[in-house]
């Protein structure tokens, strides 16, 4: 009888500890005047509560159906909305239940379904996940390892270290630091670090979100690792700092760092350092951190990447543009830190060559015209040239290769027509700006100066002037790269004969003449007007009185420039 009732706690202990959490589903109620009652989910539309528990239990099929609820948040009575709060009016996805709603008071480990950019999350704790299992998992180790308390006894006998990590953690257990997918763990660590930094007198760190990839991807790395820790470490990059400690204790990392650079300042000779690159760490050199977090079974493996020197920062850019040779690569200085005074070098134009072998220190480029610049970090790094942004390296470069090629051309005004107030309007416009100067901002300043030009033949004809407008801008540009990558031309062909879209091919370094050449156009048209209909459908649209807005979107194919015109 003994051994039976032991058998039976421990099979309660085992269901207890990976029981499943209740899933909640967002649905809209609409409540009609004869008293019918009809339900919406994700623009899908039910005309009875049990039409819509079969169809959320098609949909969510991975979920155990006694943990499956359906929570109406809004109810439609004819025009009037009820917000039934987050706590009220829920349902079980079970075709068996008869009772209508039930409220829950606790929400504690309740997931909820949420739909981000046409895509289904599961929110539980602060924290989102692409499955039902991950966020079940994430729930069960919060119930599992916030029951302990006791951190505060492993955190070292250093009166300023025990009051520095009680001040940041005091209350702060497993539920509260895995919040937000563990980024609270993070910001926590990073704030009892600078503490110590700065008890150090060795200056404050900032947190790069170019570090923090880099750490994250290492922790997954090494948590997916089936050899020991320390096999792996010895591989890590020069500026990693790496741990592994027992998930509800993740947050006296930083303290027991904190102990082991004590003990190491304060006996020398006889205590030997345990972490690699601990000293970098708490190095004044050390300006820049990033941390990675990942859990691997009942442990969790913390990653901290930090620049400490310049060989560090310059085998960090390396590794990122491994696709660049390095005598192409440069790093620029944008300020000097001196203490609390900052100097902005972004004038002086600093930079340093990523070169092994080069000693020598920054060097200055008075001419940064074709010069390719990065701008945001991790999975957003756009390249930047001439004042345009482009996704990739390759498309920079090929943006200044056209401007060293049509930049040259100055012999536009041979082209332009021969009426005397298009030549003027056109020298007015265009004076001084070739190829470098339109082909701007992905060409936007094509665009704004073809609106002006147009304004000053349209005033001559007594029509109220256009408007540039952003919406048709992003479908025009769109339309122009489109077309220009070779994507859906024939598309965009059908779609001009019915719509008011027109597309046309300039040469390079002559598309600032291409106003010009419609304002001839409709001259000749005033002489000639049965002329072809299709190709002039574009002249009749921009110096009509009807059309109020335009937009013009520009992209290089080639030898030619495609310009795209909306309007409306």
């Amino acid at each position: 009888m003994k051994w039976l009732l032991i058998t039976l706690l421990i099979i309660l202990y085992v269901f207890q500890t990976y029981e499943s959490n209740y899933l909640a589903v967002p649905v809209i109620s609409t409540i009609h005047r004869n008293g019918r009652e009809t339900f919406a989910f994700q623009n899908n539309h039910y005309e009875s509560r049990e039409e819509l528990i079969v169809g959320i239990k098609n949909m969510f099929q991975d979920v155990p159906k006694n943990y499956l609820l359906l929570h109406v948040s809004l109810v439609h009575f004819g025009n009037r909305i009820n917000n039934t709060g987050p706590n009220n009016r829920f349902l079980r996805a079970d075709l068996n239940d008869n009772f209508g709603y039930f409220n829950i008071h606790d929400l504690s480990f309740l997931i909820r379904v949420v739909v981000i950019r046409r895509k289904l999350k599961y929110i539980c704790n602060y924290s989102s996940f692409s499955d039902y299992q991950s966020a079940n998992n994430y729930l069960d180790n919060i119930k599992k390892y916030d029951k302990m308390k006791s951190q505060y006894e492993l955190v070292g006998k250093d009166v300023h270290g025990w009051q520095t990590w009680y001040l940041i953690w005091k209350k702060c257990y497993y539920r509260c630091f895995s919040r937000y997918n563990f980024r609270e763990l993070s910001s926590r660590l990073e704030n009892e670090f600078n503490k110590y930094k700065i008890y150090f007198r060795n200056g404050a760190v900032t947190m790069s979100f170019t570090l923090h990839i880099s750490a994250k991807k290492l922790a997954k790395t090494l948590a997916k690792c089936k050899n020991k820790m320390c096999e792996k470490c010895a591989n890590c990059a020069g500026s990693a700092v790496v741990a592994k400690i027992s998930a509800p204790f993740a947050n006296i990392q930083v303290n027991k760092w904190y102990k082991e650079y004590l003990a190491s300042k304060q006996y020398p000779q006889t205590y030997k350092i345990k972490t690699k690159n601990l000293q970098s760490l708490f190095s004044q050199q050390t300006t820049k951190v990033g941390f990675g977090v990942a859990m691997k079974g009942k442990y969790m493996i913390i990653v901290y990447h930090c620049y400490s020197s310049r060989n560090d920062l310059v085998r960090a850019v390396k590794k990122q543009f491994q696709f660049l040779p390095t005598t192409f690569l440069l790093i620029h200085l944008l300020s000097i830190s001196h203490g609390i005074m900052v100097n902005s070098s972004i004038l002086e134009n600093k930079y340093y060559r990523v070169k092994l072998n080069d000693n020598s220190g920054y060097i200055n480029i008075k001419n940064t015209d074709l010069i390719v610049e990065t701008s945001g970090s991790g999975k957003k790094l756009m390249y930047s040239s001439n004042d345009g942004y482009y996704d990739s390296y390759k498309k920079a470069c090929e943006n200044i290769d056209n401007v060293r090629k049509y930049d040259r051309v100055r012999s536009q005004f041979k082209v332009i027509g021969k009426d005397m107030l298009g030549r003027e309007t056109w020298y007015l416009t265009w004076y001084g700006c070739y190829y470098k100067c339109f082909s701007r901002n992905n060409f936007f300043f094509l665009g704004t100066k073809f609106i002006e030009e147009l304004n000053i033949y349209r005033k001559e004809f007594s029509l109220n002037p256009v408007t540039f407008n952003p919406s048709l801008y992003n479908y025009a540009s769109f339309a122009a790269k489109s077309i220009a990558e070779g994507k859906n031309k024939v598309v965009h062909r059908v779609v001009s004969t019915f719509s008011n879209e027109a597309a046309t091919f300039a040469s390079a370094p002559f598309a600032n003449t291409q106003m010009n050449k419609w304002y001839e156009q409709f001259l000749s048209l005033k002489v000639m007007p049965k002329r072809n209909l299709k190709k002039t459908k574009i002249v009749q649209a921009l110096f009509s009185r009807y059309t109020t807005k335009v937009a013009f979107g520009a992209a290089q194919k080639g030898k030619f420039v495609v310009i795209v015109a909306l309007y409306k």
